[in-house]
């Protein structure tokens, strides 16, 4: 390469150029013992690197996924995980454990009041939809009404309800659900 000079083997000369200026700094111009350092070093780092980041994404603390352009990153509490899910789900169905098939929603009164508790329920679509269940059966107009409003608003955002959620319906069936229950059509089946 022009402009670099022969190497002096000499160590204690120093490293110079053929016109005595002195070499520029240069990976090859390194003793091979040095060489050999630098590259184990530099090795070690990056299997080390390497092994963080594939731990990272086992644990969840990294996410690797392809997204489209026309798409959105959407985070969300997730105050209502699989497992209060799961005991919706049991209480739900001892519902109508006994023989007298009298519906008993203490039960499930008792998971919507656990979680309610945490203020970022109603961010949450899956919590949301709970209650819309609980409030669906109690006949709580109000609180169904608040419910479907906000999970419409919430889906336009593009966070959906857990699926494992039973009797997950649409928005339709929602709202039709909500208009049996108000006041109005109590009034017209008491008559």
């Amino acid at each position: 390469m022009k402009g670099w000079g022969k190497v002096n083997k000499d160590t204690s000369q120093g490293v110079t150029q053929s016109n005595d200026e002195p070499v520029r700094a240069s990976f090859l111009a390194l003793p091979q013992d040095n060489r050999k350092k630098i590259i184990w070093i530099g090795s070690l780092v990056a299997a080390v690197v390497v092994i963080g980041l594939v731990i990272a994404a086992l644990t969840g603390f990294l996410n690797i996924s392809f997204k489209y352009p026309n798409e959105r990153i959407v985070v969300s509490p997730n105050v209502c995980p699989s497992t209060v899910v799961q005991q919706f789900n049991d209480a739900l169905a001892s519902r109508y454990s006994d023989a007298s098939q009298v519906s008993n929603t203490t039960a499930v009164r008792q998971v919507v009041d656990d979680f309610s508790k945490n203020k970022s329920s109603e961010q949450d679509p899956t919590c949301l939809f709970m209650k819309y269940r609980y409030a669906i059966m109690t006949n709580d107009h109000a609180t169904a009404k608040t419910a479907v409003e906000r999970l419409e608003q919430l889906a336009t955002q593009g966070l959906y309800v857990n699926g494992r959620v039973k009797g997950l319906v649409g928005f339709s069936d929602m709202n039709q659900a909500v208009q049996l229950i108000t006041p109005e059509a109590e009034k017209q089946f008491d008559d």
